[in-house]
């Protein structure tokens, strides 16, 4: 999943930063102390982490990481998330490539801004040993790669487009040179378009039918996620965190709980019944729980100062890929925490 950052000793910036705030409507503020414990979070613990190394995304069992050398991507690293070990799957020497991500427990793609295309590699399926070109994109890929068990989609100087998972030749979901992919619900695509300071959220079909606009908002969306009644998206515009969501019935945009000033959030994830988020705040890093029904919040504090990336419910705790700041040098991570 992509997001624009930089990072420095303590001012990390990402998702909109410097837009104008987002005019969301408002449920009842709920201080974001309750709850809160300066306590490491019980077995929130490291599985993984090498340097030079920037997370790509998340599946059920594997997290994916980009492995640098120099300004080029050289390989895409799968961490196995119950041994830790880890596999590499190298790009062809001398090729610079910059990308993001999308994956199965059998296989990964990434969308190519160097060679633009989409490539396969599958390391348990079908045997593949090295890269396979699904697609050709269109211009320079934008957006967030994404898959359901038949087709790869993504954005690019086309608009938002799509192609077998198996390979095969490119269409177009939805024309718009300026679209930028965010999420696959089920048979819905979601997608932006920039509209002023801020972005349009919409929606389209898979098979590029019923495109709807749902929101206009005043900042840019990078991240989104969902469950089955609201659609969740981090704001640190301003140099104020906050979490928003929409709901899926009614469009209907509100803030979660509070904002706060100097706080950034990441990775809204939602369960159904409880919200987390990771939030960065000076040089802490903090997990945040809240029971959507009472709004019930609690967060505690990181032993490990982790810039989040991609957030992973599982059955056996919440997975985070980030990046870990230490001493100046940073190292892709993979933390475990507690539900």
């Amino acid at each position: 999943m992509k997001k624009s950052w930089f990072v420095g000793a303590v001012a990390i910036c990402w998702t909109g930063c410097g837009a104008v705030d987002g005019g969301e409507a408002m449920e009842p503020a709920d201080p974001e102390t309750v709850g809160r414990s300066a306590q490491a979070l019980g077995n929130f613990a490291p599985l993984w982490s090498l340097e030079n190394t920037v997370p790509l995304t998340l599946t059920s069992t594997r997290a994916m990481f980009a492995k640098w050398s120099g300004t080029c991507v050289e390989s895409v690293l799968s961490v196995d998330l119950s041994s830790g070990s880890s596999s590499a799957m190298p790009f062809a020497p001398g090729v610079c490539r910059h990308v993001a991500a999308a994956a199965a427990d059998t296989e990964v793609l990434v969308q190519d801004s160097g060679g633009n295309d989409v490539l396969r590699y599958t390391w348990i399926a079908e045997g593949v040993l090295g890269w396979i070109k699904v697609a050709d994109t269109q211009g320079i890929p934008d957006g967030n790669l994404v898959m359901n068990a038949s087709h790869v989609f993504w954005s690019d100087t086309a608009g938002v487009r799509r192609a077998p998972r198996s390979g095969g030749a490119p269409t177009t979901v939805k024309s718009a040179s300026n679209a930028y992919l965010l999420a696959l619900d089920g048979v819905w695509l979601y997608y932006t378009l920039p509209s002023g300071a801020g972005v349009q959220l919409r929606k389209v079909q898979l098979n590029g039918t019923a495109d709807a606009l749902l929101a206009t908002y005043g900042a840019p969306i990078t991240d989104l996620s969902f469950d089955s009644t609201h659609l969740y998206w981090p704001d640190n515009s301003g140099g104020t965190g906050r979490i928003m969501r929409l709901l899926k019935s009614t469009n209907a945009v509100s803030r979660v709980g509070s904002a706060a000033a100097d706080r950034y959030y990441y990775t809204p994830r939602s369960t159904g019944s409880t919200l987390y988020a990771m939030f960065l705040e000076g040089s802490e890093c903090w997990m945040n729980r809240r029971n959507l029904s009472s709004h019930h919040v609690n967060a505690e504090k990181s032993p490990w100062f982790v810039v989040p990336y991609e957030m992973r419910i599982g059955s056996d705790g919440v997975y985070t890929a980030g990046l870990y700041y230490n001493g100046g040098v940073y190292s892709g991570m993979v933390l475990r925490g507690d539900l």
